[in-house]
């Protein structure tokens, strides 16, 4: 399975390049188009507003959602809102079932209680929730499966013109970059090597 968010960096060019890209993972930062991103927690509802506030102004811009699977599930009820009025977007979703961040922060007190929500096979079927709103998606297991998926959410939005989401399965414990400053993100992996310059 793919690791997160570190790995699935290198599919970025699958993502449209006139895009409105909105991830839940709080180090993202705000930057400019074309690849404008936010960063509040409930991406489904943000990408809803953001595809209409952008219907008479730049109604070929596409915009893509990344969230987790929990962040997903707290306003899931809005994606049938975004069907009933046509609002196409995709949806990114990566899965470890788990409350990460809770997981991540509970780290330092030696805890990991009641943040597993996995059961069954995967948990929640999220292909199926989709579906149940007249909307559809994949789920990705595999890395070398996450782009054609992406690009076949890009197609699927706009013949369908609703939400599209790609359920991408990742490592259940990997850990994310995070800290409370810029200068303080604490690191779990480590960092590629920035290729040097030329002549260096």
């Amino acid at each position: 399975m793919p690791r997160a968010p570190r790995q699935l960096n290198s599919h970025g060019r699958a993502l449209p390049r006139h895009r409105f890209c909105l991830p839940a993972i709080r180090s993202a930062g705000l930057v400019a188009r074309p690849s404008a991103r936010e960063r509040p927690p409930w991406q489904s509802l943000l990408a809803i507003g953001v595809k209409k506030a952008l219907k008479h102004t730049d109604p070929d811009a596409e915009v893509v959602g990344i969230v987790g699977d929990y962040g997903f599930q707290f306003p899931v009820e809005e994606l049938a809102v975004a069907a009933q009025y046509n609002v196409p977007f995709v949806l990114i979703m990566l899965n470890n079932e788990y409350l990460g961040l809770i997981r991540q922060a509970s780290i330092g007190y030696d805890m990991n209680y009641e943040v597993d929500v996995r059961y069954d096979e995967f948990g929640t079927d999220n292909v199926k929730l989709l579906e149940a709103y007249g909307c559809s998606g994949r789920r990705v297991l595999a890395p070398a499966d996450v782009r054609p998926a992406i690009e076949w959410a890009r197609k699927e939005a706009i013949s369908t013109s609703r939400p599209v989401l790609v359920e991408i399965m990742i490592e259940r414990e990997a850990n994310t970059p995070h800290g409370i400053s810029i200068d303080g993100v604490m690191e779990f992996e480590p960092v590629p090597e920035k290729p040097g310059n030329p002549g260096e």
